[in-house]
């Protein structure tokens, strides 16, 4: 009797041992594969940092090959490298596409900007369309059509000289 009991304790024995063991293995694997995320996590996050930079160092070159200051392109620079930052996955392997051409976009974003705000000004000191409101553009029409038709007449008569049968 006393041997069936301690069968039944060495199988609960040997469960229980099969349980642990397949526990510690799942533990194990889990580990390494939370080890493995935050290693590509951290690579990722170089991978961003480093594009980032590479983005700002050609953005300040295309600045200075363009004869001005980087420095004065700084909070626009900070602000679209957020901006690229912050709308692409953390996970994109190729997020130094979206730098490609940064300063370039930046200064014609600038450009535009100060040549709308230009145009804003001078509309405010002409109305706009004062060059075709303040002189008609039919204001040279009658000189034009007179210098026509002075000049028509003078081919005509040529041509009727030339094709006469008599060139008088």
């Amino acid at each position: 009797m006393f041997s069936g009991n301690r069968a039944k304790q060495q199988a609960a024995t040997a469960e229980e041992q099969r349980l642990a063991k397949e526990e510690a293995d799942r533990k194990a694997a889990q580990d390494k594969l939370d080890a493995d995320n935050a290693a590509k996590a951290k690579s990722m996050a170089e991978l961003r940092t480093n594009a980032s930079a590479a983005g700002r160092n050609s953005a300040n070159q295309y600045f200075t090959n363009l004869g001005y200051d980087p420095t004065q392109f700084a909070p626009d620079l900070d602000s679209k490298i957020q901006e690229i930052l912050g709308t692409t996955a953390t996970d994109d392997p190729n997020v130094g596409q979206y730098f490609k051409d940064i300063g370039q976009s930046i200064f014609n974003s600038k450009q535009d900007a100060f040549r709308s705000n230009a145009g804003r000004s001078l509309n405010s000191v002409f109305t706009p369309d004062y060059e075709h409101t303040r002189i008609a553009d039919t204001t040279d029409d009658p000189i034009l059509s007179d210098v026509f038709n002075e000049q028509r007449g003078q081919a005509d008569d040529y041509i009727t000289r030339c094709t006469s049968p008599f060139n008088t």
